[in-house]
This record gives structure tokens, C-alpha cells and sequence, in this order.
């Protein structure tokens, strides 16, 4: 493959799963949720951002779903964890202030979490795992440069998800999405990142299924 073929396809994953992202995050906006509504949501980053990391990756996108690793699987959940209650009581401490909680928690129910938790969070791969590898691949910046970026980015696209709170989710979400970066890193495996985001965030939900 030539130098000027990978700029491009690392060009159309960055700006396309960008777009997509951005897009998804407009839905609310512009449209009345209702039960069609919500389907479509649900899969919307997963369908679009696979169609896209698919057309310009083929082999190499197969390829991150031939993978999977329980070790890394476990031991990815139980850092993001520890992570997350470390930085949580840090970040409470600091603003002496509660955290904002994520907007699902409202409709949040063992049906929700099984129904659309585990396919919002597959787009949410979809999403960040092309961008990363976009950067990081095919525009040949180092592994830590486009970690970094694209959890910055994964962070933006969750402003809404709570309150428009940027310190909070540059404190909380970023460290989370760098910790998946690097299981992807270690296992080429979309599927172990995907695993290992279900489990933080079943733990982080746990309150509000109990």
C-alpha cells in the first residue's frame, strides 16, 4: 500500500466516524424520540461506523473480530474500575461536588441494559476504534498521539450524556477510553475492548438496577 493510499483511508475513517459521531449526537436535536426512533438510535453508530471502518479497512476490520482475549478482557475491566472510583472520589473531592450521572440512568432497567446497553456501546467502539486507527495506523502518529485524540473526542461526544460537564468528563471519560485504546492495542480485538466497556459499565449502573 502506498503512503498516499493510508493518509487517505486514515482521512475518510477520521473525518467519517467525526461525522457519524457528530450526527448521532444530533438526533435528539432535531427529532422527537419515539419507539422507531429509539431503534435506530441504538444501532445507529454500530451500523454506520461498521459500514464505514468495513468499506475502507476490509481485511484489517475482519480481522479485529477473529481476536479475543478473557485475561485482557478481565484485567481491562478491573483497571477501568479502579480507575473510574479513584478519579470519582478525586473529582468529588476537588469540586466538592457530586458527580453528574449519565442521562440513560433515568430509563435505565436490567430490559434497557440488555437490550440497548450492549449495542450503544459496540457503536461507541465502532466509533472510536476506526478513529484511533485511523490516526494511528494509517496517518502514522505515534500509538499514544492518537490514543489521546480520540479519547478526547470520545469524551466531547458524551457532553450531553452529562449536562455539558467538560471537566468532569475530561477527568472521568477520557482516562476510560485510554485504558480501552490500549486493549485494542494489546489484543487487536474490537471484541475485548467492546467486553471490557460492558463490564465498567454494568458496574457503574449497578446502583440503579439493584
Amino acid at each position: 500500500m502506498t503512503l498516499e493510499k493510508s493518509i487517505n483511508q486514515g482521512t475518510v475513517l477520521v473525518l467519517g466516524t467525526i461525522f457519524i459521531g457528530l450526527c448521532y449526537q444530533l438526533i435528539p436535536v432535531f427529532f422527537i424520540m419515539n419507539p422507531t426512533l429509539e431503534v435506530v438510535s441504538t444501532i445507529f453508530n454500530a451500523f454506520l461506523g461498521g459500514i464505514l471502518a468495513y468499506v475502507v479497512l476490509r481485511r484489517e476490520f475482519i480481522d479485529w473480530f477473529k481476536h479475543f482475549s478473557l485475561k485482557w478482557v478481565i484485567l481491562g475491566s478491573v483497571l477501568m474500575i479502579i480507575t473510574g472510583v479513584v478519579l470519582g472520589n478525586l473529582y468529588t473531592f476537588l469540586v466538592n461536588d457530586s458527580i453528574e450521572q449519565n442521562t440513560v440512568t433515568s430509563v435505565l432497567s436490567w430490559n434497557y441494559f440488555i437490550t440497548h446497553v450492549p449495542f450503544l456501546l459496540m457503536g461507541e467502539e465502532l466509533i472510536s476504534i476506526p478513529l484511533l486507527y485511523g490516526i494511528w495506523k494509517k496517518w502514522g502518529w505515534k500509538f499514544w498521539q492518537a490514543s489521546l485524540l480520540s479519547a478526547l473526542l470520545f469524551s466531547v461526544w458524551h457532553l450531553a450524556a452529562y449536562n455539558f460537564n467538560f471537566s468532569q468528563i475530561l477527568i472521568l471519560i477520557t482516562p476510560s477510553r485510554l485504558i480501552l485504546n490500549y486493549l485494542f492495542k494489546k489484543t487487536n480485538s474490537i471484541l475485548v475492548a467492546w467486553m471490557a466497556h460492558i463490564l465498567f459499565d454494568l458496574f457503574a449502573f449497578l446502583p440503579y438496577l439493584l
